[in-house]
C-alpha cells in the first residue's frame, strides 16, 4: 500500500459517497451491549475517534449522548458534519487520534 494511502488525512477522500452511501451502519442492539459490558449511561459522552461519516456518531446522537467526532479526513468530516450539524449533541473536531486538541472548556462540561 502506497504511503499516502495510508493518510489518515486523505486515505477516504475519493470514496466518501460510496463510505455514505454502502457502509453498513450500526444496529441499536449495540447500545444496549455497551450498557450492559462497559456501563455506558444515558449522561455519558462520547468520543468518537475516527469517526469518519458519522455513522457510529449518529447512532449515539439518537440514543440521547452527546458525541464528540475526531476526524482527521476533512472530506469524511465534512460528510459527518452535514448530516449531523442539526443535532445540539454533535460536536466536530477537525485532528488526528494522537494530536492535543484545545477545546472549550465550558462545551466539555456537559
Amino acid at each position: 500500500m502506497p504511503i499516502q494511502d495510508r493518510d489518515p488525512k486523505v486515505r477516504f477522500s475519493d470514496r466518501v459517497e460510496n463510505y455514505r452511501h454502502y457502509r453498513p451502519h450500526y444496529p441499536a442492539e449495540v447500545l444496549e451491549i455497551l450498557r450492559q459490558r462497559t456501563g455506558l449511561a444515558p449522561e455519558s459522552v462520547i468520543a468518537d475517534v475516527g469517526s469518519g461519516t458519522g455513522i457510529s456518531a449518529e447512532l449515539f446522537l439518537r440514543a440521547g449522548h452527546a458525541v464528540w467526532a475526531v476526524e482527521p479526513n476533512e472530506p469524511m468530516r465534512r460528510a459527518a458534519e452535514e448530516a449531523l450539524s442539526s443535532w445540539p449533541g454533535f460536536h466536530s473536531i477537525a485532528a488526528q487520534a494522537d494530536e492535543d486538541i484545545e477545546t472549550d472548556e465550558e462545551a466539555l462540561a456537559l
